[in-house]
Order: structure tokens, then sequence, then C-alpha cells
């Protein structure tokens, strides 16, 4: 998340890589990248759904940090499960 916030310039803040960095701490490193993929998934979808109904525009920010939290949640009940489901995709 620190390379992102590095690369993007402002595009993301300096909240969201600390709250990474204790979800880290919180949710061990695989339960962590299932919480990434989640929130960016997420913040995908409600993203498109507002841009598509013109509650917001390109312009506009949408904050990544409640995304995280709902993925931290979502991680912590079930990352176990999420991951067997995952690769029970490919195999």
């Amino acid at each position: 998340m620190l390379l992102i916030y590095l690369i993007s310039r402002g595009g993301m803040g300096a909240g969201d890589v600390k709250i990474s960095f204790v979800l880290g701490i919180w949710l061990g490193f695989q339960g962590m990248l299932v919480c990434l993929f989640l929130a960016f998934i997420l913040g995908g979808i409600i993203g498109v759904i507002l841009l598509a109904s013109k509650i917001k525009s390109r312009k506009d920010p949408i904050p990544f940090g409640p995304f995280l939290c709902l993925a931290a949640w979502i991680s912590f009940m079930f990352w176990p499960y999420l991951v067997y489901f995952y690769w029970s995709l490919f195999i």
C-alpha cells in the first residue's frame, strides 16, 4: 500500500497506508492478502455503481478506508473459506 501511495501522488491517502499496516499485523499475511483483494473488489464495484448513477463524477474522490474496514471484517470472519473457494475455482 505504501508503494501505491508513493506512485499515485495523492490518489491514496496516508491513512489508508496506516490502516493497512495495522490490518496486516492483525490479520496476518494470508488474511491481509484476502482483505486487500476484497477491498479492491468492493471499492471497484461501489465505484462503478456511484459513477453509473451519476452520484460521483470521475474527478470526485471516493474514500478507500471504509472498503478496507469492511473487507477486514469479512476477512477476519471468513478468510479460510474464501481462500478455499478461490482456489477451488482453479482446481
